[in-house]
């Protein structure tokens, strides 16, 4: 979507005609909290332990950097062997 705004303002700035931008949908992915989570995609709904393995797959793959998916990793791991902390 920003590389469609970026390319129509400059047909804009040279007056010429803009591109149609054409949104496709690819899904949704959700977590329903510890070890379960859902999902449509094309039509289809998943929801279970393969669909929050899923999504936390996806959602990793999303993180910029290395340094920083390493980070997630290690606290999710941190998050299935400690206790929550409420701060008490």
């Amino acid at each position: 979507m920003g590389r469609a705004v970026g390319d129509n303002i400059a047909r804009d700035i040279e007056r010429a005609p803009m591109k149609v931008f054409n949104y496709w949908h690819k899904g949704d992915m959700f977590s329903l909290g510890q070890w379960f989570a859902g999902a449509e995609v094309g039509g289809w709904r998943f929801f279970g332990h393969f669909t929050w393995w899923l999504w936390r797959t996806v959602y990793l793959s999303k993180v910029i950097g290395f340094r920083n998916k390493v980070k997630v990793m290690v606290d999710w791991t941190l998050n299935i062997f400690l206790p929550r902390d409420i701060g008490i």
